[in-house]
């Protein structure tokens, strides 16, 4: 039986469409070009644990958007039109019933992460949040899922993740955690029973 669930955030418990899509629309800014930046130079701030907003406002410029910084993140975070996964809510909190832990693990610039605690309430159901841009580690890192481990005193057979991204999985899985997948809510439905766990 799993002691302590870890679950990803965006694109599980929460879902929307992607801002570089209104960029590459609205201002002609490829995705490339954004996502260069996002897991570049921003992903480098994710770690040092620092504010992101002085590394986008050179390249708002260089793209036409003389905004500032909340301005800037309110544009973000509306066109995203991000919002809950009801039924992906639900199977964790079965999971948390089962395991008696839950929480969350997510990389996020600080921006972001603060508006994710504020709008979304639902989120208090997990024991905790796990911000990159808090904990000064990203899920390409084992120190990510080592810390949350070493909080919660448990041992990597103890522990169940959750996230769409195979990469972050198979790093978890290299540390001994059981990991899943998350393609479809039925499948992660079929798969989790497969791992014993009720999901009636």
């Amino acid at each position: 039986m799993f002691k302590l669930v870890i679950c990803d955030l965006d694109g599980f418990l929460l879902e929307g469409v992607y801002f570089s899509d209104y960029l590459e629309k609205e201002h002609g800014v490829s995705h490339a070009e954004f996502l260069s930046v996002l897991r570049g130079e921003v992903m480098s701030a994710l770690a040092a644990n620092k504010p992101s907003f002085p590394i986008w406002e050179p390249h708002l410029a260089t793209w036409g958007l003389k905004i500032g910084g909340d301005e800037f993140f309110k544009l973000w975070f509306e066109k995203e039109g991000t919002k809950e996964v009801v039924a992906n809510f639900e199977i964790a909190k079965k999971l948390k019933t089962q395991a008696g832990l839950a929480v969350v693990l997510s990389d996020n610039f600080m921006e972001r992460a603060a508006w994710v605690r504020q709008s979304f309430p639902s989120l208090q159901m997990f024991d905790k949040l796990y911000f990159s841009s808090e904990t000064g580690f990203t899920k390409a890192t084992e120190e990510a899922f080592k810390k949350v481990m070493q909080d919660y005193n448990v041992q990597p057979q103890d522990v169940l993740f959750i996230d769409d991204d195979k990469t972050s999985v198979e790093l978890a899985a290299a540390l001994g955690i059981k990991g899943v997948v998350y393609k479809t809510t039925e499948q992660l439905k079929a798969d989790l029973t497969g791992l014993g766990l009720n999901m009636q």
